[in-house]
């Protein structure tokens, strides 16, 4: 599902009566918000049946206990998806500054510390940097192309050409050891963020990733990780009988800061395991064109709320010809427009007007 709209318009308010809807139901549940409000207001309303069902991810908080490792108990046939993962998510960010042999060494870097059993991704600089722990961390390695690539390739660099290739990696995820709350969360071995038991146990799992206090790259970074290691816990699904597969929401709200080319799979292959994206943001012209192609391209339901010109002359088109560019540009607050996906067919677009927010009995946790 895509929600679209402008700030003010009423996005939040319905994203918040879904979420609030999907915890008071006994529904499993993941929120991921980039700008605290909405996590703030919904840990502060969680029904009281539900407390114990409840994670709060708020990094920014060092006292916050709750760490992930997303290179943790990997099974070894998704080692290339978690690599391709991570890689997307910080091809992303550092767009600007990407190469291709970047991204090449990074991710033997990445499938190399994926076979090593006590790995965390604080352990990239190590790896490209340190040759005794380098050699320690291949005797796990059991693939053939990996250990060829140190071996025969990365031991065989000139000392100054090796430090000009590894160099903008280093750069990059100096950030790691930089930021305090990715040092926290990132650098344990272990992982308390089962995303995978949170799903398959109807969890509520609230991630507070609030730019303001982490910073942007952080935020996106996070919440990159988080997205990727959600779809990868669906996947790992693969085994369970389709009957088996407890169906779990996955709500981003402004999916823009953190979305990645992962999206494209997400989309695609994980709704046959029972994963569902609730995406939410402000204008079409925030995601990046492929971006944007496979979210039009593979989502079941559109909602919009207000939009400026650019934005109704798209969804115009979608929702032709019930509804005008004029339309979309002059919808009252709370007012909505909408085009469903019900048992694989898609509805006739038709208007609505969201309900004002039912959270009740404040629980703090």
């Amino acid at each position: 599902m895509l929600i679209i709209g402008a700030t003010g318009y009423g996005k939040s308010t319905l994203m918040k009566n879904m979420v609030y809807a999907d915890m008071q139901n006994g529904k499993g549940v993941a929120l991921i918000d980039p700008h605290s409000e909405l996590a703030t207001e919904l840990i502060a309303h969680i029904p009281k049946s539900r407390l114990s069902d409840v994670i709060y991810f708020n990094p920014a908080n060092l006292k916050n206990r709750v760490y992930f490792n997303p290179l943790h108990n990997v099974p070894a046939h998704q080692h290339h998806i978690v690599a391709s993962g991570l890689i997307s998510t910080f091809k992303r960010i550092w767009s600007d500054s990407w190469g291709v042999r970047m991204e090449y060494i990074l991710r033997y870097t990445l499938l190399t510390l994926l076979s090593y059993p006590v790995a965390t991704l604080l352990d990239i600089h190590s790896l490209l940097t340190k040759p005794e722990f380098r050699k320690h961390v291949l005797g796990y390695v059991s693939e053939s192309h990996i250990i060829d690539f140190w071996e025969l390739e990365f031991e065989k660099y000139s000392p100054k050409f090796r430090n000009e290739v590894i160099a903008p990696i280093l750069n990059k995820l100096g950030l790691f050891k930089a930021s305090k709350p990715l040092q926290c969360v990132l650098g344990h071995t272990e992982n308390g963020l089962d995303l995978r038991e949170i799903m398959d146990n109807r969890k509520i799992l609230i991630c507070n990733l609030s730019k303001g206090e982490l910073g942007s790259e952080t935020t996106a970074i996070l919440g990159g990780i988080l997205l990727t290691g959600l779809q990868n816990a669906a996947l790992r699904r693969s085994t369970l009988p389709a009957n088996r597969r407890v169906p779990f929401s996955v709500y981003a709200d402004e999916i823009q800061v953190y979305v990645n080319g992962t999206i494209v799979e997400m989309l695609s292959e994980c709704r046959k395991f029972k994963l569902s994206l609730i995406m939410a943001h402000q204008y079409i012209e925030q995601l990046d064109e492929p971006i944007r192609k496979a979210v039009f391209g593979n989502v079941g339901t559109v909602i919009s709320f207000k939009v400026g010109a650019t934005d109704a002359e798209y969804l115009a088109k979608e929702f032709y010809p019930t509804f005008t560019e004029n339309d979309f540009i002059h919808l009252p607050r709370y007012h909505m427009y909408l085009k469903l996906m019900i048992d694989g067919s898609t509805s006739n677009p038709f208007s609505a007007i969201s309900l004002t927010p039912f959270l009740k009995t404040i629980h703090h946790v």
